[in-house]
């Protein structure tokens, strides 16, 4: 953090940004921002989808030249508009959401790689020398165990964010090497923890503090407030484009922050146990779902379980738990051997042989955790994505009726507000709460028995939470049941009525009614390897 000189002025900020505007046709995306950075402090960035924290970014970065203000580099105005590659002269390196890795390549070269160009009139590279340096650079960073060797597909998904957020401050110090001068570093981070449970977030925050603490400054974006409030010093709030205040966090609520970023009280925060408290137990109903004799080889060990219409289950544990893959097992998708068999509505099905064709057949609908290469066609239209399902329904005898389509389309994109409405829009160019509403209503238009739902609402802003909240609830309340598979605790608590925790192959924790609580979850979680429930009571 910034100190005071010994002549007691406080020196200017790092990074300031003063009366920053910037609008896109008639869409004012950034609107008078004013926020600056100061050394070595970790500073959170928090929004809707839509509030203009993509821009800021862009402006940071010269992607976007400011219609109107300044940036300040150490009291010293920026050019404007920055070169091609000017950030990096002064000292500002980025890491997004997609990293930006080379999967098919070594941790040494993806990591060394803009060295490499920078040589490139030099034919030779000393492959020992640039081990020896890499893994230097991992020890330094306090990640070790990374080896310089490993394949970055072969990697965790915190180590390949590791590796991301090391590549940039490496990056930053070969302009130091090539003489340039060194002002300081700016490390921007757009929601590096959206594909990371909640145990490797934390090991993610150790790295950021100790980079901080080396006088780093770190914007940290992200959409979980409770992320913001557990990692920054000051937390800056966005909304329509304005600053709606900056903040210490040691002086701010996590219920404050809400009312900042959403303008208004959060609607639903009422826990589902507590909702469903004065009515009868829905585990007294007849099961829906029953699964029998469920294995999946390295992950669960014969599990039976029985989900009634009505009730939304949660599914949780630790990392290489195998409880996200029950869902990819009853949706035809797992990558393990599976056995055992699904009951479904009277219809029994030996889970060795089910295909995503036979799921769907009988009813079941599986949200994926990752929506961008799984749950959509980022490259289609929205309207494309909303017929998948249906496509058949739409012939009008040897031609697509596309008329109809776009009909369904609009009258989807209202029923789930998905925005802006225009059906034509491709989907990669929607937030990412815009795009889980459209992957969302694609599946809850065929009326599915079973919802699967993996992190439902990773990556998603606040507003767009309480919005898919609503509509699996809905959809659960029409005589179905819905599995949720999270490593959010918080969100299993808001819309669950039964959790599961799976460890060593077992059901470890069978919670109900008030003992879901997302600490109770949590508790059991870090217990998940030191206990086991018999298949019997599960």
């Amino acid at each position: 953090m910034t100190e005071r000189s010994e002549s007691g002025a406080t020196p200017p900020p790092y990074v300031r940004l003063s009366g920053i505007t910037k609008a896109f046709g008639g869409v004012q995306a950034l609107d008078g921002v004013d926020v600056d950075f100061a050394d070595g402090e970790i500073h959170g960035l928090l929004g809707e989808n839509g509030s203009g924290k993509s821009t800021l970014i862009k402006v940071l970065a010269g992607f976007h030249t400011p219609d109107e203000g300044e940036i300040f580099v150490r009291g010293e105005p920026v050019d404007l508009p920055m070169k091609p590659g000017a950030y990096r002269d002064l000292g500002f390196a980025f890491v997004h959401q997609d990293l930006g890795l080379v999967q098919s390549l070594s941790v040494l070269e993806n990591v060394r790689m803009e060295r490499f160009a920078a040589a490139r009139r030099s034919m030779h590279i000393s492959w020992r020398s640039q081990e020896r340096i890499t893994t230097e650079l991992f020890e330094r960073f306090r990640a070790p165990w990374i080896s310089a060797r490993a394949t970055v597909a072969d990697l965790r998904p915190i180590d390949r964010a590791l590796v991301a957020i090391i590549r940039a401050l490496s990056n930053l110090e070969l302009r130091e090497e090539d003489g340039g001068a060194k002002p300081g570093n700016l490390l921007v981070l757009d929601e590096p923890t959206a594909f990371l449970s909640r145990a490797e977030a934390d090991q993610m925050f150790a790295t950021l503090r100790h980079i901080a603490a080396g006088g780093t400054s770190v914007l940290f974006v992200s959409h979980k407030l409770h992320e913001v409030i557990d990692l920054t010093h000051r937390i800056t709030v966005l909304r329509d484009g304005r600053v709606v205040g900056t903040r210490l966090t040691r002086d701010v609520a996590e219920k404050d922050l809400t009312r900042m970023v959403l303008g208004r009280d959060q609607i639903s925060t009422t826990p589902a146990q507590a909702e469903v408290s004065t009515a009868a137990t829905p585990t007294a109903g007849k099961p829906l779902l029953s699964l029998r004799k469920l294995r999946i080889s390295g992950r669960l060990d014969q599990m039976d379980l029985e989900v009634p219409d009505g009730q939304i289950l949660g599914l949780t544990g630790l990392e290489g738990s195998g409880f996200e893959e029950m869902l990819y097992a009853l949706f035809g998708l797992c990558t393990r051997p599976v056995s055992g068999s699904v009951l479904l509505a009277g219809e029994t099905e030996k889970l060795a042989r089910l295909t995503p064709e036979r799921a769907m057949g009988l009813g079941i609908a599986l949200v994926p955790g990752d929506r961008q290469t799984q749950g959509c066609i980022p490259s289609l239209a929205v309207r494309e994505n909303l017929a998948a399902p249906v496509f058949d329904t739409f012939w009008s005898g040897t031609h697509m009726s596309w008329r109809r389509i776009n009909a369904a389309a609009r009258k989807l994109t209202e029923q789930f507000d998905i925005r802006p409405r225009e059906v034509e829009r491709e989907v990669a160019t929607l937030s990412g709460g815009n795009q889980q509403k459209v992957v969302l209503a694609k599946w809850l238009q065929i009326r599915p028995r079973v919802l699967l739902l993996h992190e439902p609402t990773q990556g998603v802003d606040i507003g767009a939470r309480e919005q898919i909240f609503a509509f699996i609830r809905a959809a659960t309340r029409e005589g179905k049941c819905t599995v949720v598979a999270s490593t959010d605790y918080e969100q299993l608590e808001q819309l669950c009525t039964r959790v599961l925790v799976i460890g060593d192959g077992h059901v470890t924790a069978d919670l109900r009614d008030r003992e879901v609580n997302k600490d109770r979850i949590a508790e059991e979680c870090l217990l998940s390897q030191r206990t086991v429930i018999t298949r019997s009571e599960a």
